[in-house]
Order: structure tokens, then C-alpha cells, then sequence
């Protein structure tokens, strides 16, 4: 959403209109489109314009620190407990925070706090500044963000409590009852700022039912708009989010039937405020961080107006509840995170199809594209108007249920699929890497595969590719699994070299794409054998990603095909230092510990790697495992080792060798005859297996049988001699 969010104020600035029909796309061109968020996009594009996407950066930090300054002023109304003031901030901070994107409802957030602080100041002070700027304030709400139709409802929950204080009240005492006009100026105000946006009352009408109807049936496949499970709010985990809005809810419908115990009719109001965010939070989950903003006031106001009536040692309690769940959940989560966040531009491409865009841009390619969902604001931001998409995420403020249902049958009907094609004119195709409409895009001659990126490719019309004179990736295909390709083809050595041409190409228009780059690298060192160049790839991929496990890897192995062991095994370790479960690297580093005859390092590494796959493991493992345990002297561990691996291993010569390392077992613990067992079955599935020979001889000679001794020893010299 944040790129077509700037394209929009990109579009603004450059017609100097607010627009009312869709400009973006070839399926809705021209059709009516309500802009909810304008006053938002031409922030977000002047900021982007001057500062770059690193000032969007500091605008998002800005607009937050704006919320929680304005916030804490409003808590600091209620009460002077500073733990519990700073506690509420960091609980709504913990439920916000998945919701802090550079997107209009982040400004939304400012709005409802400054809209309730001077509320707050209005209903207490009455002063006509007061009620201009709260004006002032929900207009600047109303053209940023479509959660401006809340509003009414919050001032309707003060004053429906204003009312039922005073039930037994008569109507003329109500009516001439201060707060009570107060409440009803901000109403009324309200109601007709609301009217204060280019598009008039039909602005209002489509904030408030949009999402319904056929609408909700669209958000039902949109993540952000997904319901809250009620019985998600019985979960009290600290350490998740879903914990904290738990912690919300439930302190404060406890404090409410506190006051509700304590005869406190201002109750009421809370109530309301309650039920209506509670509503909107299982509805659609992402309002909880807009609750976090509107309950944080009433857990304040509720726990001062009973304050005075409860033990010291109760308020502390709450007070330390609610000041540390969300330290834990903060400290826990939202920290390491951010520091394991990658730089802006690797993300970017890795969510986004920026090489592709590359590409298109390269070869001056337009028309119009088919393209994944999530996708479209990202090609709108760059490729707009040379090229216009077939979806984006305005749906359904631009795209009609039925239509982001017929994007949805696509995947499930090739049939339609090319039917839309001769409909729309389609020139270019841009999906996920593995997706069914591009395997099945490239059995077909009519479409050409031409490039791929990180996470999509690109299909053109095979007339246009044709025409272009850009080549069709013939061999290599992003969803194919490369070591298996190799397999297949590793007496195809034409087939492998063009298949590296066909990568080289990719990554001389997209130096940074890590798959083609790592790919290649596999390509070089298994199917074509050279080391060196494979290598120098496999730098390159370490140093596009640094905290890929798999990067690390890869050099390891080639590392280890080259027989430089010790840099392999330092590759490997970085690997396993990123992700400590990354089971090849784990492998491998047992392998090589024990190849070094350092047993203890290989016995660690081979257990956690059993630990991880389990019933997976492969017969070498076991093997090792039994050799290592019975170098470290741990005998009974090894025999139950070698057992394991004699199951699972079918290949003769392998099995003997397997029961001679169970011979030797029994023979360290002075079982002689099944010592002799073992290594005669090694005896019967190899006969040139040396060892058992040897140490069958030597097995004889301790259980004093010296004839059956001199015997074997006699076969081993034999031999030995060859």
C-alpha cells in the first residue's frame, strides 16, 4: 500500500487535482474512485520528494512521537501515578507498534489522540478555541484516513454515559446541562466536519459501508482486515501481541466492574467507549492498535476515579501489571527484531519485484500487466503510465468484490486466465517465482519467460519478446530445484553452459539478484567443476546477504570440494551463528570435525543435527556418531549408534565395515564373543575386509584359541600382501 499511496501523491502534484476516477490500472481505468486517504499521499509524496525514502523514515518516527507526547498529556489529566501513566503508554506502544507503517492510518493514530485530548479540554474548559481546533483536527482526520467515521461514535459513547448518569433526571435539566451541550456541540460539530472533503456526502456514505456487504467479502481474503477470534482475548502471553491486546481489554472491563462495584455512574461511559472498541477489534484485528489509543484514556480515568477507595497494595499490583507485561513483550520481541531488520534496499528486493522493474525499464517495455496482488502499488510507483497493472490494493475502494474474486479464480482456471488475456490485451505477466500460472506460462509457446528477480518473473508475449530481440530462458526455470537439474544433466555439458549463460544474463541486468547469484555459484562448482569462478559467485552471494544461512553454506561446500577445510569449516560455523537449527551446516561440520579425528566437536554437532531431523537421519550419521562415541569412550552409546546405522544401511561392503566397528565395541568391554560374532559377519559380506581379519585374530588370541588366531592373522598378512 505505501507505493501506490506515493504514486497517488505523485499523481496529485503533478495534475494538481485530487483524483475521482482510476488513472492506475487497464481493468478500472476511468472508473469512479473515492480517494480516502489524498490530504495523507500528499504529505507522504512531498516529504519522499525532498527527503528521500529515509525521510518517510523519519516522518513515521515524527508522527509517532507526536501520538504518545499527546497521549501522555491526556493520561496526565486523570491521575499523577506516573508508573501506571507510563505503564498504559508502553501497553498501547506494544500493541501499536505492528501497525507503525508509513501508511494514512498511522496519521490517524495522531488525529484520534489529539481529537480526544481536546475534547477532554473542551468538556472541562468549554473555551470556543478549543472546539475550532478539535474542528480544525477531525477535518485534517476525515481527508486522511477512512477511521474518521469512528469519531461520531466515540463523542455518541461520551454522550451516551452523559445521559445515563442523569436518567433519573428530567429532559429539561438534560438538555440545559452543561457537559451534556458540550457533548452535543462536539456531535454536532462532528457531523458536519465530516462533510468537509472533496467528494462531499458520498465521501462519508463510502467510509461507513464500503467494508460491508460485498466489500466484507472481499476483506475476508485480505490479512489486515482478517476477524479477531474473541477466544484469542483469553490468551494472556506476554511475549505475543495478541497477549497485550488481551491485557488491554481485560484491565480495563475489570476496572469498569470495579467502578460499577463502587456506584461510580461515569462508569458508563467507559462502557460504551469499551464496547464499541471491542466491536471494531473482532471485526476487523487491525483496530486493536486504534483501541490501544482510545481505552489507554479510560484505564487512567477509571483506576482515579476508585483510586481512593482501594488498598495500596492492589493499585500497586495493577500498576505493576500493566508497567511490565509490556517491558517483557518489548524487550522480547520488538527489540531483537529491529535489530535484525536488513537495510532498506535489500528489502525491498526481497518483497518486491524491483529486478523485474529493472528490466522493464531497460528494454522500454509497456502495455499492460497481469500481476500479483500485493504487487501493484510497487509497479504503479514505478512503471506508471508506461505500463498499468490489473490489480492493486485498493480493493475494495477501486476493485468491486467481484472483480478481486475473478483475480482469485485466475490461480484455479487457466481456461480464464487466457480468456482475460484477449479481453485486456495482457502484453506481460509478473507472479511469484513458483507460482501455477507461471509453470504453466512456460509450457506454453506463446509466452516467453525472459527474466526473474528475488521473489517474481516476468513473462512476455512471445510476439513482443520476439520483436524486442530479448532471449527466452530456455533451460533454466527460478522454480526449479538447481542440484537436481545438475543431476540430471551432468553429461550435458552444452545444456549446463548455456544454462550459465542464461544466469550471467539475468545477473548482468540484476548484479544484486541473490538467487541467480547463488544459483549460478551451485552451477559452477557441481555441474560445470569450476571451483575458482564458483567461488568468486558465492563471495558475491555471502556479501548480498550476509545473514543467509544458506549463502555461507554454499561457499562451504566448495570450500570443501577444494579441500581448504578450515575456511569450510568457518563457513559453516557463520552458518549455524545465523540460525542455529540449520540443519546442512550442522552435517557437515560433524563430517569434517570427524574426518579431523576431533570427536568431541563431531559428536556435538552430529547430535544436534539428529535432534533436528529425527527419524530423517541418514545411516552416515549413526555411523559417525558410533565412531565418535566410541573414541570419547563411551561405549554402550556407540554400539546402540552402530546398531541404527546397520538398519538403515543396505550396501554390503558398508555394512561390513559397520559390524567391524560393532566388533571392536564388544571387544573394549571384553565381550569376546560378540566381539568374534561381528566381525565374522563382516567376514561373510566382505571377504578382503582387513580389519576384521586383524582383529578377529586379535579377539581369538584373548579368548585363548591361539590356532583360530595364527589362522586369521595368516588371512590378514595374506592380504595385506594383496
Amino acid at each position: 500500500d505505501p507505493w501506490w499511496h506515493l504514486a497517488t501523491g505523485r499523481w496529485i502534484f503533478q495534475h494538481l487535482a485530487i483524483p475521482r476516477v482510476d488513472p492506475f490500472s487497464f481493468t478500472m481505468l476511468g472508473k469512479p474512485w473515492i480517494d480516502l486517504a489524498w490530504l495523507f499521499q500528499i504529505l507522504e509524496f512531498g516529504v519522499y520528494e525532498i527527503f528521500g525514502f529515509y525521510g518517510l523514515v523519519a516522518l513515521k518516527v515524527v508522527i509517532v512521537l507526536l501520538a504518545f507526547y499527546f497521549l501522555y498529556r491526556l493520561l496526565v489529566f486523570f491521575t499523577e501515578n506516573l508508573y501506571l501513566v507510563f505503564g498504559v503508554l508502553l501497553l498501547t506502544l506494544s500493541i501499536a507498534q505492528a501497525r507503525f507503517m508509513v501508511r494514512p492510518h498511522l496519521l490517524a493514530f495522531l488525529w484520534v489522540v489529539i481529537f480526544l485530548y481536546l475534547f477532554h479540554l473542551y468538556f472541562n474548559e468549554g473555551r470556543l478555541w478549543q472546539v475550532l481546533l478539535l474542528t480544525v483536527v477531525y477535518v485534517l482526520w476525515v481527508n486522511t484516513h477512512g477511521s474518521f467515521v469512528v469519531a461520531p461514535f466515540l463523542v455518541g459513547a461520551f454522550l451516551f454515559g452523559a445521559l445515563l448518569e442523569r436518567w433519573w433526571w428530567q429532559v429539561k435539566e438534560i438538555a440545559s446541562d452543561l457537559s451534556v451541550r458540550r457533548i452535543g456541540v462536539v456531535f454536532l460539530v462532528v457531523i458536519l466536519a465530516s462533510l468537509c472533503n472533496p467528494y462531499g456526502f458520498k465521501y462519508v456514505t463510502f467510509a461507513l459501508f464500503s467494508h460491508r456487504g460485498m466489500g466484507q467479502e472481499a476483506t475476508r481474503y485480505i490479512a489486515e482486515w482478517h476477524r479477531m477470534s474473541f477466544y484469542r482475548l483469553f490468551t494472556f502471553n506476554p511475549l505475543t501481541r495478541i497477549g497485550q491486546i488481551a491485557l488491554l481489554f481485560w484491565v480495563t472491563f475489570l476496572l469498569i466492574v470495579v467502578n460499577l462495584f463502587q456506584k461510580n455512574l461515569r462508569a458508563f461511559t467507559h462502557i460504551a467507549l469499551f464496547s464499541l472498541m471491542l466491536y471494531l477489534s473482532l471485526k476487523h484485528g487491525r483496530f486493536a492498535a486504534l483501541a490501544g489509543f482510545v481505552l489507554a484514556p479510560s484505564i487512567v480515568c477509571l483506576y482515579s476515579q476508585v483510586a481512593d477507595d482501594l488498598s495500596l497494595d492492589f493499585l500497586r499490583v495493577l500498576s505493576l501489571i500493566v508497567l511490565i507485561f509490556p517491558i517483557i513483550f518489548l524487550v522480547f520481541r520488538l527489540v531483537p527484531s529491529r535489530l535484525d531488520s536488513p537495510e532498506l534496499g535489500r528489502a525491498v528486493s526481497r518483497n518486491y519485484p524491483h529486478g523485474v522493474v529493472k528490466f522493464i525499464r531497460e528494454y522500454d517495455l509497456r502495455g499492460n500487466m497481469f500481476n500479483k496482488y500485493g504487487y501493484g502499488g510497487f509497479l504503479i510507483w514505478n512503471l506508471y503510465p508506461k505500463c498499468r497493472v490489473f490489480i492493486d490494493g485498493r480493493t475494495p475502494t477501486v476493485y468491486p468484490a467481484d472483480f478481486y474474486w475473478l483475480y482469485r479464480m485466475v490461480y484455479k482456471d487457466e481456461k480464464l486466465f487466457e480468456d482475460l488475456v484477449n479481453e485486456y490485451d495482457i502484453s506481460m505477466v509478473i507472479e511469484k517465482l513458483d507460482s501455477s500460472i507461471a509453470k504453466y506460462l512456460a509450457k506454453d509457446n506463446r509466452w516467453r519467460l525472459v527474466f526473474f528477480d528475488e521473489v517474481t518473473t516476468l513473462f512476455l508475449r512471445a510476439d513482443i519478446a520476439d520483436k524486442k530481440g530479448i532471449s527466452a530462458l530456455k533451460y533454466y526455470k527460478p522454480w526449479m530445484d538447481i542440484e537436481k537439474f545438475i543431476e540430471k544433466n551432468k553429461d550435458k555439458k552444452e545444456v549446463l553452459d548455456e544454462t550459465r549463460k542464461e544466469l550471467e544474463r539475468v545477473l548482468s541486468v540484476y548484479s544484486t539478484n541473490l538467487k541467480a547469484t547463488t544459483d549460478l555459484g551451485i552451477l559452477l562448482s557441481e555441474g560445470l567443476k569450476d571451483y575458482s569462478n564458483a567461488i568468486d559467485v558465492l563471495k558475491r552471494a555471502v556479501k548480498l546477504d550476509p545473514r543467509s544461512p544458506n549463502a555461507w553454506y554454499n561457499l562451504g561446500l566448495v570450500y570443501k570440494k577444494t579441500k581448504v577445510e578450515s575456511k569450510a569449516i568457518e563457513c559453516f560455523q557463520k552458518a549455524i551463528s545465523i540460525n542455529k537449527d540449520f540443519d546442512p551446516a550442522l552435517y557437515q561440520l560433524g563430517v569434517l570435525n570427524c574426518k579431523a579425528k576431533k570427536y568431541k566437536e563431531a559428536y556435538s554437532f552430529l547430535s544436534r543435527y539428529v535432534a533436528i531431523v529425527g527419524d530423517r537421519t541418514p545411516p552416515d550419521v549413526y555411523e559417525r556418531l558410533g565412531l565418535a562415541s566410541f573414541k570419547l569412550l563411551h561405549i554402550k552409546e556407540a554400539i546402540r549408534f552402530f546398531v541404527k546405522s546397520l538398519y538403515l544401511t543396505h550396501d554390503t561392503i558398508k555394512k561390513a565395515k559397520i559390524y567391524v566397528n560393532l566388533g571392536n565395541c564388544y571387544f573394549a568391554i571384553g565381550d569376546w564373543v560378540s566381539a568374534e560374532k561381528n566381525y565374522l559377519h563382516a567376514i561373510k559380506l566382505d571377504e578382503k575386509c582387513k580389519d576384521a581379519y586383524y582383529n578377529l585374530s586379535k579377539t581369538y588370541e584373548k579368548m585363548g584359541e591361539k590356532a583360530k588366531a595364527l589362522k586369521y592373522f595368516r588371512m590378514y598378512e595374506s592380504l595385506e600382501k594383496g
